[in-house]
């Protein structure tokens, strides 16, 4: 999230013009302390693009301040339900593999990962591989760099001679 990579964290981008979401700055909701004491609204563009305002900063600095210390938002629920796995298979009949000297040839389709159901607040994650590292090691319940679970597909054949 403090990257800026998830969905959340990209409103204000994306009602930008594509290939200027970069180029000016970004203005949170609030107030903005004026030089003479009082106040005023930071935010003053109503179009969704956080364009205009009293005090801006760049997008990443705009998304980070927001998400990447606000636990609050980072709190999520671990509940998910998971497909793992699912094999189909077909063993060959006998009579088919006649005078071969292979018996009890079995082919099979393998699908891992294939489906993840987790409450909306946590579409993003995996909680089973959410983690982060810390310099004493892996830390269970924080997301930091980890590696999103990857859908793998494949096929088995298997034989005795």
């Amino acid at each position: 999230m403090g990257d800026g990579i998830l969905y959340e964290s990209g409103i204000e981008r994306s009602a930008r013009t594509p290939g200027t979401e970069y180029d000016g700055l970004y203005y949170h909701a609030g107030a903005a302390q004026m030089a003479d004491g009082t106040y005023q609204q930071n935010l003053t563009s109503t179009d969704g693009t956080a364009s205009a305002g009293v005090y801006g900063t760049s997008a990443r600095a705009y998304y980070k301040q927001y998400f990447d210390h606000n636990s609050e938002a980072q709190v999520f629920s671990a509940s998910f339900v998971k497909l793992r796995e699912v094999a189909i298979g077909y063993t060959l009949p006998a009579r088919w593999l006649g005078k071969l000297p292979f018996k009890d040839v079995r082919i099979q389709a393998v699908g891992r990962n294939l489906m993840l159901w987790t409450p909306k607040s946590n579409k993003d994650f995996d909680p089973e591989g959410t983690m982060a590292t810390t310099g004493g090691g892996l830390v269970q319940g924080f997301e930091n760099m980890s590696l999103p679970s990857t859908k793998s597909y494949g096929f088995n054949l298997s034989f005795k001679l």
